[in-house]
């Protein structure tokens, strides 16, 4: 949903997750604290999020490019090398971003790859981490932190 922000009138993206979805809400009020805290120009920010008697609302920048999925699938023309190898180095900016502060996404595919605006050179972020694990990452596999 668009939101507007009262103090200041920007325009905002607002997920609702009900809590009858939510097997662990106590885990999930932690793993939102840490998304909140994350800050890379190719990773949605989420700004805050509140909570009612019977939903969670995370309250993100707005993106109105759309997903990356949608912008390919109606294009008609050819892309540019040049475009495409700059989508593809701000998704993986993203990744590696994630990786260093110990998220795993689970989840990346086109649809989870927003651009900021209607522009296909405008940044690209990524989102929806509903799937990601939030434990370090090379906790058993040391040698693999170098390689990625």
């Amino acid at each position: 949903y668009e939101v507007h922000e009262r103090s200041t009138g920007a325009r905002r993206a607002c997920k609702i997750i009900s809590k009858k979805r939510v097997e662990d809400l106590e885990l999930l009020e932690r793993e939102l604290q840490v998304l909140i805290s994350l800050d890379h120009p190719n990773v949605i920010r989420m700004l805050s999020w509140y909570e009612s008697d019977n939903n969670l609302y995370v309250i993100m920048e707005l993106c109105e490019g759309g997903e990356l999925f949608d912008v390919i699938d109606k294009r008609e023309e050819l892309y540019s090398d040049h475009l495409i190898g700059s989508i593809i180095r701000q998704i993986f900016l993203g990744v590696a971003y994630l990786h260093q502060v110990g998220i795993v996404h689970r989840d990346l595919k086109l649809e989870n790859c927003l651009f900021k605006t209607k522009d296909m050179r405008s940044c690209v972020k990524l989102i929806d981490f509903g799937l990601a694990g939030l434990k370090p990452m090379y906790h058993d596999k040391p040698w693999l932190k170098d390689v990625l």
